[in-house]
């Protein structure tokens, strides 16, 4: 009886190994390739909405906060309790913003003020918005102008109130399209239940600043 060499009865199991080792090769590739692929996926959702949101609120909010300290010194009534209230909330807000930025590896300063970001999920009411942003020449519908803020500064504390509220009333009317858009269209739980949190405070503080300048035009 003919005896095999060694080294070929030990081929079939090599080969077995050598498939085996191909394989699982082949198939950490392709989890490696999907995984990219999902990342990548991610990516693009989060500079579609997300990252360009929280971007331009971040701006918006820190305009809100301005406002707010400067009127606060010579605010009245509930006058002072809404820029109290918004002050405190909007810092809450941007340090949150900034802190999801930063975690993505975007920046939190914007380059440029646009709401471009808002046409690929546009309603009409959005491209009017956003038709109105480019119009006004700020970037962005709502933004108090310098020479309002300086303005605001100077004034008197009862004329300052009453700045105050018309400039909040237009920032907040701004804001809600924007957070209106992300609460829809966000990729991420956590900006979409953050939109539409802010979108319903900010709702319920433009009934309270249009009752207040009801009030003071009476």
């Amino acid at each position: 009886m003919t005896q095999s060499h060694p080294f070929l009865q030990k081929r079939p199991c090599q080969s077995i190994l050598l498939v085996a080792l191909v394989g699982a090769i082949l198939g950490a590739c392709v989890a490696l390739f999907v995984q990219h692929w999902k990342s990548q996926q991610t990516q693009n959702a989060l500079w579609q909405t997300d990252i360009p949101f929280l971007k331009m609120m971040n701006y918006h909010h820190d305009q809100a906060i301005t406002l707010a300290e400067l009127v606060l010194p010579k605010a009245q009534g509930q006058v002072a309790q809404l820029a109290h209230q918004i002050a405190a909330q909007q810092r809450t807000e941007t340090g949150m913003f900034r802190a999801l930025l930063l975690s993505w590896n975007a920046p939190v300063i914007p380059q440029k003020i646009q709401m471009d970001w808002m046409i690929p999920h546009a309603t009409l009411d959005d491209l009017a918005f956003i038709s109105r942003c480019n119009a006004s020449g700020l970037g962005m519908e709502g933004l108090a102008t310098m020479a309002q803020i300086n303005e605001l500064a100077q004034s008197p504390p009862d004329a300052a109130n009453t700045q105050f509220l018309h400039l909040m009333a237009a920032h907040h009317s701004a804001a809600l399209p924007m957070l209106d858009y992300a609460r829809r269209n966000a990729s991420t739980p956590v900006v979409r239940n953050m939109a539409a949190s802010m979108w319903a405070a900010q709702r319920d503080e433009l009934v309270w600043i249009h009752a207040l300048l009801r009030q003071r035009h009476h």
